[in-house]
């Protein structure tokens, strides 16, 4: 109060400690209306400046953010269970109830038929995520479920579907495009069904994505019968130039 140099360093000083907005009561220490220099400030420095009514109480303002900020965290929360799922689904790891539990409160159902994308993707979180959400995306668009997770090197997805054999040709099409824009590799599983299918699935992705790298595609379908005949082709294209 009563100190111009005070007011006039007030939100310079929270913008440049990071704060996300400033609330103040005016009437008590500042004049109401808010004077124009502090709001043409905050406009300069692109700080929220929120006039608050006399009757609020700071109280329940920390209150209802808290409340915000743990219903935040709820999804973040599941992200991370749902990928330590996956990585016990794939994983040599017994199936055990609390799995069995786990997989049918996130919609999985074990006893189905599964396909599983293996991408390697290198790069930051942001951009690793945001090829995880494109990914989804068009498998969406395809008529499946899907679920995924950022392992280490990898972006794994669980796929599910009424009919995943009709789904195979489309999914490898559409990863074959999303792998050429970005540079990226893949592998598409066969279909496998049951808790065990799922570790199958993951060593048919495995193989089908080191085919993908050795051989310079974008994207490999794991197909048992083929490996051989891709063999053969990835000798000739290497070493007799056909």
């Amino acid at each position: 109060a009563d100190d111009p140099q005070a007011v006039g360093a007030l939100l310079p000083t929270a913008a440049e400690k990071g704060l996300s907005g400033v609330g103040i009561k005016p009437g008590r220490y500042l004049p109401k209306p808010l004077p124009a220099e502090l709001v043409e400030t905050a406009d300069r420095l692109g700080l929220p400046l929120i006039e608050l009514p006399g009757n609020v109480r700071f109280a329940e303002l920390a209150d209802a953010v808290s409340r915000e900020i743990a219903r935040r965290r709820i999804p973040a929360e599941q992200e991370r269970q749902l990928s330590a799922l996956l990585r016990q689904l794939v994983s040599a790891v017994p199936v055990d109830e609390g799995i069995k539990w786990q997989a049918a409160e996130s919609g999985i159902h074990l006893e189905q038929l599964h396909i599983l994308l293996r991408v390697r993707a290198a790069g930051s979180e942001i951009q690793r995520r945001a090829w995880l959400h494109e990914v989804k995306d068009g498998c969406r668009t395809l008529g499946a479920d899907v679920w995924g997770a950022l392992l280490e090197t990898d972006i794994l997805l669980v796929l599910e579907a009424e009919d995943l054999f009709a789904v195979e040709k489309p999914l490898q099409k559409a990863l074959t495009d999303f792998s050429t824009v970005h540079g990226l590799a893949c592998g598409i599983s066969r279909p496998y069904g049951g808790a065990a299918g799922f570790r199958k699935a993951d060593r048919s992705a495995l193989a089908a994505l080191s085919m993908a790298e050795q051989m310079e595609l974008p994207c490999v379908r794991g197909d048992p019968a083929r490996r051989l005949a891709l063999e053969i082709a990835l000798y000739l294209y290497r070493y007799r130039g056909v």
